[in-house]
């Protein structure tokens, strides 16, 4: 938990982008430290982590402190060397912030394919929020326990398309980190007749609030209950005393986001490995 010397304030700064980067580094990175038998590595330079499982394995902070191309290919030579011993792919995180700039141009030029973007949204927690209609017996609470997380899971199995192993590779990661109060993660369930059917995580880093995994089930989807949930971290997050909530929206939520206030910040762009072994 940040205290209030350290909240970003101000969206759009070198200092946000900055916050951005390492709250969406952590988000992904953390899972080096909860998952059993994973490897977490971070210094000056490079923020990187290995956990066996698919899509949670690679590099995701870059500030390489020389900028000479064969400076540079040494680095990522050497990590693929290591990843390959370890017969995994990698992932190559590339934010506003990376340095050097060109870092995708050398990872495409050591055998790295360009995998997708992410577009990151920012909101300033001190603009009014819409308040919309919602089945009358929502209720949303924060996971305490780990029955509520067990229920987070299940949630999330059923609310993202074929994510019952990834729904489960997520509970046992913040099962092994902690969460809840004094936590950096905070995991929240809204019900509705009493049965839970939507979920989210807050994380509270860098000086700045990240939501993630944004999920409801299909027979509860346009009700407003993703709306409300969103809404409920928001707040508590304006609670906690951060002033800048950031997202990276799928294409079915984004204007969802639109409406809760959110506008484009930045990109982050994602390049891929795989060793001729695997």
């Amino acid at each position: 938990m940040n205290n209030s010397s350290e909240f970003v304030r101000d969206i759009g700064t070198p200092a946000m982008l900055t916050a951005l980067e390492a709250n969406a580094g952590e988000e992904i990175a953390c899972f080096g430290r909860g998952i059993p038998g994973a490897e977490y590595h971070e210094d000056a330079e490079l923020t990187w982590f290995i956990t066996h499982r698919r899509y949670l394995n690679g590099v995701a902070r870059t500030r390489l402190i020389e900028h000479d191309s064969s400076f540079v290919d040494t680095h990522i030579r050497s990590l693929c060397t290591y990843f390959a011993a370890q017969k995994v792919s990698m992932n190559w995180a590339i934010s506003p912030t990376t340095t050097p700039y060109n870092m995708a141009s050398r990872l495409l030029a050591n055998g790295f394919t360009y995998r997708m973007d992410d577009l990151w949204l920012a909101l300033d927690l001190q603009t009014p929020i819409e308040t919309r209609p919602t089945p009358s017996s929502l209720v949303i609470s924060e996971c305490m326990s780990e029955r509520d997380l067990l229920l987070w899971r299940d949630v999330n199995a059923r609310g993202f398309d074929n994510f019952e192993e990834g729904a489960q590779t997520y509970y046992e990661n913040y099962h092994n980190l902690g969460y809840g109060a004094g936590q950096p993660w905070h995991h929240y369930l809204a019900w509705v007749d009493g049965e839970a059917v939507a979920a989210a995580s807050l994380l509270l880093h860098a000086g700045i609030a990240g939501i993630y995994g944004v999920s409801t089930i299909p027979k509860a989807r346009r009700k407003g209950i993703g709306y409300a949930i969103t809404h409920h971290l928001l707040r508590e997050a304006r609670t906690f005393g951060y002033h800048i909530a950031i997202l990276a929206p799928s294409d079915m939520g984004l204007s969802m986001y639109r409406r809760l206030g959110f506008q484009n910040c930045c990109h982050m762009h994602h390049y891929s490995w795989t060793p001729t072994t695997e």
